[in-house]
Formats: structure tokens, C-alpha cells, sequence
């Protein structure tokens, strides 16, 4: 076992076989066919890739707490993914690093606005709207075509 810090989180990585589970909050991803020092430099990596595109949106609407969870679910959603295509599609060589386009992509999206629906029921749309660099009315319009994406 192994204890972590991304920023002021602090990640437990734990080896299930040939695996790591890193749990943190109540977020936890297993990494298929990683060691502890792997999962470490991978996980840390992307969360100070994503907290570097985010911490310019530190304001008093969106806290550096805010950006260090978003950060860190986003890193969690694709180092998993990542981790699957990985062993899935061996012959793809699949890095475990994020890509710019993920970085800012539809799902990045998708995990902002469900961050902040969760911790802040008042203010979620202009908090995500705020981080994803859009007006309020943009939002509203981005976050209903989200929701026909999703048949909601």
C-alpha cells in the first residue's frame, strides 16, 4: 500500500494481484497490469497535466478544492480508460498520459458539470459554465444538447 498526494488529496494505491486500486474520496479506478510506482507517476502526471489547464479558472465562483476534485476525477475517468485500451488493444501501444484533446474534451465536460451537480446543487451551471469557458447561456445550451445526448 501506498499512500499519494495530488495537491491536497491524498490517493491510496493498494496491489490486487496484478493490479493497483487507487481509491480517493469516493472515487476509486482499477489499473489493469500496473505496479504501485507506475500507477503513482501516471496518476500524478495527469493530475498536474489537467490542474495546469484549470488552475487559471481559480476565482472565488470556482476554488483550487474545486479544481483539484475535477482534476482528479477526469484523471481517474481516462488513466482508467487508458489502463483498459491498454490491455484490450495491446498492439495499439496505448500511452496512459492524457491527450490535449481529452483534456478539453466532451467527457472532461461531462465530469465538470457532474462535479459540480453533486457538491453544489445552487450554483452548478455557472460554475461549470465558468470552467468551460462559456457564457451562462452557452452552457444552457451546451448542457441541453448534452442531456439529448444522453436520452435525459
Amino acid at each position: 500500500m501506498k499512500i499519494i498526494e495530488a495537491g491536497s488529496l491524498r490517493i491510496t494505491l493498494t496491489e490486487q494481484g496484478d493490479d493497483i486500486r487507487a481509491v480517493a474520496d469516493d472515487n476509486a479506478i482499477l489499473l489493469a497490469g500496473q505496479s504501485l510506482a507506475g500507477a503513482e507517476k501516471v496518476i500524478l502526471k495527469n493530475f498536474h497535466i489537467l490542474y495546469d489547464i484549470f488552475r487559471p479558472y481559480i476565482t472565488d465562483v470556482v476554488t483550487a478544492n474545486d479544481i483539484e476534485h475535477i482534476s482528479l476525477n477526469i484523471t481517474f475517468y481516462f488513466t482508467y480508460m487508458y489502463s483498459r485500451w491498454r490491455i484490450q488493444y495491446p498492439e495499439a501501444n496505448y500511452s496512459l498520459i492524457i491527450s490535449n484533446n481529452d483534456c478539453r474534451g466532451l467527457t472532461a465536460a461531462d465530469e465538470i458539470i457532474h462535479y459540480f451537480k453533486k457538491v453544489d446543487k445552487a450554483n452548478w451551471r455557472a460554475k461549470s459554465a465558468c470552467l468551460l469557458d462559456m457564457s451562462t447561456e452557452e452552457f444552457d445550451v451546451f448542457y441541453y444538447n448534452r442531456e439529448q445526448f444522453y436520452n435525459k
